[in-house]
């Protein structure tokens, strides 16, 4: 198997020719590229590792800051707070908005791996960066949460934020008490306390801000 050193240059090399496209990296494991005030392009990398190579499959996401802070801060979990560009809000495989001729980019341990990595921006930079900046906006996120929230839990604070700054606090309300009932009926104590810790301040943030 590739070794954790080989991984780290992969990673590297990846960085680079993103930030190369205009992306930022923070810290470790976030990229993100400026869209707009409230909305970021994400890039997440899993890299399966085969031996003598590795396979980058990147994500492709939005990061929408407002639901993101607005999650973390009504929970209040002083061990995980907010940083900007952290995780994405909604994400896709880069290979679903690619031709299918597109090959996966893949690094060789023996191989150069600047070419590869600037394959790899250019592919992101090419299909990615486009579906971000087309999704940077609330009226292309509810519905893109709404098309993956196929199943509970699979993070329904996202798409109760998103509800309430959209401006649909009716809906938001509706969808909260809806998954509140959802996680009673299942009798599943761990989902009923972890979305309660949310949904109560939520729901008195709609009361006070909404009527």
């Amino acid at each position: 198997m590739a070794d954790r050193e080989f991984l780290k240059r992969v990673n590297a090399a990846c960085d680079g020719a993103l930030i190369e496209l205009g992306f930022k990296r923070p810290r470790r494991g976030t990229r993100y590229l400026e869209l707009r005030p409230d909305f970021l392009g994400w890039v997440g990398l899993n890299i399966g590792n085969h031996g003598e190579w590795v396979r980058v499959n990147p994500n492709i996401g939005i990061h929408c800051v407002p639901v993101e802070k607005l999650w973390r801060d009504l929970v209040g979990d002083k061990s995980r707070p907010y940083k900007r560009g952290e995780f994405a809000t909604v994400s896709v495989p880069l290979g679903m908005l690619c031709p299918d001729n597109i090959d996966a980019v893949e690094f060789t341990i023996r191989g150069p791996l600047e070419g590869e990595a600037r394959r790899l921006a250019m592919l992101i930079g090419e299909y990615g960066v486009p579906w971000m900046v087309e999704n940077a906006s609330y009226e292309a996120l509810v519905p893109l949460l709404e098309a993956q929230f196929s199943h509970l839990p699979n993070y329904p604070e996202r798409l109760a934020g998103a509800y309430y700054y959209a401006g649909n606090y009716e809906k938001a309300r509706a969808f909260a008490h809806d998954v509140s009932a959802e996680f009673l009926r299942r009798n599943d104590d761990v989902l009923i306390n972890e979305f309660q810790r949310f949904a109560v301040p939520f729901l008195e943030l709609l009361t006070a801000g909404s009527g």
